[in-house]
């Protein structure tokens, strides 16, 4: 390797070691995370880009204006003057309408729920969602694993 090494030329050398340090910096930037999100959001946006200008969407908006006015036709044509006259509402009578009483209903000041059963977060980080609904779920009864 050495001997190969060796054997290349000032500007090979160069070349080499440019490249090997783009390597090396590429896998620096893709092993830390948020580097990596914001690059590949940055890359996708790039790529719809160049998409978007080798094939445009089209521009023109399809207006189905023949096949309205036909159905429209259609519809009208099967409506008769009794089925014309049967689809208008009747007038409303008046009715009486009752208003809510409303009943206060005193509060506690404090409420302890000794029976909602603790489930931990497994394996540490952004599992409480499932936890709390494990302890929802047993508090109302469920016996499903936990």
């Amino acid at each position: 390797m050495l001997a190969f090494f060796m054997r290349l030329s000032k500007n090979q050398k160069i070349i080499l070691a440019v490249v090997s340090g783009v390597l090396i910096l590429t896998g620096i930037v893709l092993a830390v995370q948020p580097l990596r999100e914001s690059l590949a959001y940055r890359w996708e946006q790039l790529t719809g880009r160049i998409y978007f200008m080798i094939a445009p969407p089209e521009k023109s908006v399809f207006v189905p204006e023949k096949q309205l006015a036909t159905a429209v036709e259609k519809t009208l044509e099967g409506l008769t003057p009794a089925a014309a006259e049967s689809t208008a509402s009747p007038t409303p009578t008046e009715a009486v309408t009752l208003t809510p009483t409303l009943t206060p209903t005193v509060l506690p000041d404090l409420i302890r729920l000794d029976t909602v059963p603790y489930v931990d977060q497994h394996y540490g980080f952004n599992n409480c969602a499932p936890s709390n609904l494990t302890m929802q779920l047993a508090f109302w009864g469920w016996t499903g694993k936990r």
